[in-house]
């Protein structure tokens, strides 16, 4: 076979280099697609499963417990309108004031100026009754005034402003740059203090900006701090990134959050360092704790970092309601005083028939700074409570009117007695019902406890759960808690697991609190997808980077060029270790190394904080087995052409599988020393025969002979050599080495015995060759068509042989020549098959033979013992073995 056949098997085993180079253009071609939008967005899916996952194996990360948000949620707005009027603010910061919060970031924007209202009451006085101006003009509520006013008296309010963003860079952010009014520059110029200078040589290290809005100049007076709060959702809409500074007009604005932090850790803005694509160093942090440390931020090439998402935001920190607090703050004195009621009706229940004793056991329970009104209205509910309790307690079916029946009030007053006290019967009543369930279940779900008691509406319950639930937890319901009369208020969200089974709201719950206070109502606009929900408030965003800057728990991605590197170290694992396998053990090979890389991220994510590519490594791995696989596949056909073409005329087509399956045994051609079987084969006086037919009918009869005996060949394993007119030359043991080659090579040469005779007969049946085969019988040479065989088996050389240009694949050596002589010794001995001794203890199991002699050929000094094959073993006729 020459190059222009095919290329031979040992080249086709030289493509290793071929595989590691497909290796490394797939890790090429997938670095290549890691710069696209397409890419990123999928690997941005797998980061955001990490956070779920991360949270389900290892729960939820660490959350500072004095960071917390007011929500205005749904309730909010639908008892006090949309949008807040900004005294509603003012009274927020009246609450957060007077229990001890440390600072307040609005997510609320106060660009425009609200319109003086009256109130509603004063309108409808208006109406009816004439006023001068100066006496409207006294009515007139100021909003804006009031939230300056409870601003300046609360010195921890974080208001917010927004920018608009230039893509495009600075250079375009200057040339863009929007003009301001002289007003505009003056409000702008306000805000320096909350600002640094740009520094010259980062000033590519940030977004720039070509516009900004402006906050109220007397905002901006009583504000703490001033930072934008602007989401940055990726190319796909999930917000991942928080930008940490802005560049507008030559300074640096801060993000709400960031801002926030640098204030509670005591860093001065100018003393922040930037390292864009680094990190934001904030120096000499001053921790509550007493303890200082450098915090470095890790950030991209433009000052974002990644937001530590600590999980969906309603599950996550603590959150309270607007009207939670202001009902809170509202009722608080008259809970106190109605604790201390109840302690002293514990410790010392004569003193309530003295109202001045009273009032002073009540103050001496430390509620000496309430008024005596509330105290004393505190004690008449108690005293009230009492008999209800009392009375439930005989019987729990008794209801409010037939309770105030048996005290005496007349049935013309009852309706109006039980509108003033059936609140506190209906919840003493409720209260028990709930206490005698949670004391022996106290796990048992809100939904639980409805089922227990028969009741559906879950809302009634909350408040009732709520709070026994937290007395059992502190250590049970005391004597002080009775009567079952409260006045507490239940915080539900962002308690970690206990869901709405609620805490007690109490005046720590604001003290030394840093909130963050804006919409979470259903529908406002202030709703983004994050990784652990399609609609999250961002409200969130600043809450998660205020808590990731202090507790240090800081995510950062590996570089694009990292990145990178890890797809060409796997191409090239692919390119070395893929051929080395089958195609399912390297199938088995890549799934174990991508596991392990996807563990490996995973916990790297986790216990780390590092982004590692997931999709381009996998990626790599999977595309380049497949792309090997391929590869070696077209080679697999292309070897398969190649040993169609070079050996289709000597091998049975089960060979060649086998050598496509096994090319390692192709190494062995071109001159290898084995022991083999030969065979050679001629057809008797087939000159005569060949004189006395046709050429047409001489090419018929050879062709059906040599198919004949080329098939069992083949069905026998054996190789065939050449054909040399009649003669057949073929041997066993070759290319694909086989121990039992002598005896399959034996049993062939039986079975082409075998079906010359039955050729015979065919011709005889058919009425061929009539006049030969009668010619042989008048001059009496016996059988007609006679074929002698010689086999020996012994040591041989076996290869590819002949010049640059012309090869073929045959065999050489004494023991080949040896089986030839025995082929022309059968005409002395007059037999059809001569074997040799080898050939006759390798094969003796199997055949039946007939010792003939022990001959010396030529080229052989000692005599070689031969054999005439019979038959198979059992397969001999008695009459013939005598």
């Amino acid at each position: 076979m020459n190059e222009a056949e095919g290329s031979s098997p040992k080249e086709s085993q030289k493509g290793g280099g071929v595989r590691l180079v497909i290796g490394v253009l797939v890790s090429a071609a997938i670095v290549a697609l890691s710069w696209t939008h397409f890419y990123q967005d999928q690997e941005s899916s797998i980061f955001d499963f990490r956070f779920l996952l991360r949270n389900d194996l290892f729960g939820l990360p660490e959350q500072l417990a004095t960071v917390a948000t007011v929500d205005i949620d749904d309730l909010a707005l639908q008892s006090h309108g949309f949008p807040f009027t900004r005294n509603r603010h003012a009274d927020l910061l009246d609450v957060l004031q007077r229990y001890g919060s440390k600072m307040i970031g609005f997510d609320i924007f106060f660009y425009e100026p609200s319109n003086p209202l009256l109130p509603p009451e004063d309108v409808e006085r208006q109406e009816q009754e004439s006023f001068s101006k100066s006496e409207v003009l006294s009515l007139i509520q100021d909003h804006d005034q009031a939230f300056q006013e409870s601003a300046q008296n609360a010195p921890i309010v974080y208001l917010p402003l927004t920018f608009e963003i230039a893509e495009q860079g600075a250079e375009f952010a200057r040339l863009n740059l929007r003009e301001l009014t002289e007003d505009q520059k003056g409000i702008l110029k306000a805000l320096d203090p909350f600002s640094i200078p740009l520094p010259p040589d980062l000033k590519d290290g940030f977004f720039h900006t070509t516009n900004v809005d402006l906050p109220l100049v007397g905002f901006i007076r009583v504000s703490q701090g001033i930072g934008f709060a602007q989401p940055k959702p990726d190319h796909d809409g999930i917000v991942r990134r928080y930008r940490l500074a802005l560049a507008y007009g030559g300074r640096l604005y801060f993000s709400l959050g960031m801002l926030m932090a640098c204030s509670y850790l005591q860093v001065p803005l100018e003393n922040i360092r930037f390292v864009p694509g680094v990190y934001v160093e904030l120096p000499a942090a001053k921790f509550p704790d007493g303890t200082t440390a450098d915090i470095r931020i890790p950030v991209s090439e433009q000052c974002e970092m990644l937001v530590n998402w600590a999980g969906a935001f309603h599950e996550t920190f603590q959150h309270l309601p607007y009207n939670l607090i202001l009902d809170f703050a509202k009722t608080e004195p008259q809970n106190r005083a109605l604790k201390a009621a109840k302690k002293v009706a514990d410790t010392d229940p004569e003193s309530f028939e003295d109202p001045e004793t009273f009032l002073q056991k009540a103050r001496a329970e430390g509620s000496g700074d309430l008024s005596d009104e509330l105290l004393l209205q505190m004690q008449g509910v108690v005293l009230d409570c009492m008999g209800f309790e009392a009375a439930l307690r005989d019987d729990p079916g008794l209801t409010v009117e037939s309770f105030l029946a048996a005290a005496g009030v007349p049935q013309e007053s009852i309706a109006e007695y039980a509108e003033v006290v059936g609140s506190y019967f209906n919840e003493i009543k409720l209260n028990l019902r709930v206490l005698s369930v949670l004391e022996g279940e106290p796990g048992l779900s809100l939904k639980e406890v409805g089922d227990r008691l028969g009741i559906t509406r879950l809302d009634d319950l909350k408040l009732s759960v709520g709070i026994l639930r937290d007395r059992l937890r502190k250590g049970g319901v005391t004597p002080q808690d009775y009567p079952l009369f409260f006045l507490d208020r239940i915080k539900t969200a962002g308690m970690r697991g206990e869901g709405a089974m609620g805490r007690v709201m109490t005046g720590e719950d604001l003290r030394d609190r840093v909130f963050f206070y804006g919409l979470t109502a259903t529908g406002t606009h202030d709703l983004n997808p994050t990784p652990f929900g399609a609609r999250e408030a961002m409200l969130g965003a600043h809450v998660n980077v205020f808590n990731t800057i202090l507790t240090q728990n800081f995510l950062q991605r590996v570089p694009k060029w990292g990145n990178s590197a890890i797809m060409l170290i796997c191409g090239l694992l692919v390119g070395v270790l893929v051929p080395r396998f089958r195609a399912l053990p390297g199938a088995g090979l890549v799934l174990l190394i991508l596991s392990i890389y996807m563990v490996g991220a995973f916990l790297v994510f986790t216990m780390v904080g590092v982004w590692v590519d997931v999709l381009g490594p996998l990626a790599t791995l999977v595309i380049g087995y497949l792309s090997i696989t391929l590869y070696n596949y077209v080679q697999k056909e292309k070897e398969k052409e190649f040993f169609q073409g070079a050996f289709g005329h000597y091998l049975d087509p089960k060979v060649i599988d086998q050598l496509v399956e096994n090319p390692d045994q192709l190494g062995q051609l071109g001159g290898d020393v084995r022991v083999m079987t030969a065979f050679f084969s001629d057809v008797a006086s087939f000159s005569s025969i060949s004189e006395n037919v046709t050429p047409g009918e001489l090419v018929e009869l050879l062709n059906e002979y040599l198919s004949e005996m080329c098939d069992i060949i083949s069905e026998c394993g054996g190789t065939i050599d050449k054909f040399e007119g009649d003669a057949i030359i073929a041997f066993w043991g070759a290319p694909i080495p086989f121990e039992d080659h002598a005896r399959k090579c034996v049993l062939a040469g039986i079975d082409m015995q075998n079906k010359i005779v039955e050729m015979r007969e065919r011709w005889e049946a058919e009425n061929k060759l009539v006049d030969l085969r009668q010619m042989w019988a008048d001059q009496g040479r016996g059988e007609f068509f006679r074929v002698r065989m010689g086999i020996n088996t012994g040591e041989m050389v076996v290869g590819n042989m002949g010049s640059n240009t012309r090869v073929d694949y045959t065999i050489m050596g004494d023991s080949v020549n040896l089986a030839a002589r025995l082929e022309g010794a059968g005409k002395a001995y007059g037999v059809t098959t001569m074997i040799s001794e080898t050939s006759y203890l390798a094969a003796r199991a199997d055949i039946e033979v007939r010792e003939l002699d022990s001959i010396r050929v030529v080229g052989k000094e000692e005599p070689v013992r031969v054999y005439e094959i019979l038959g198979r073993k059992g397969d001999v006729p008695p009459e013939r073995q005598e």
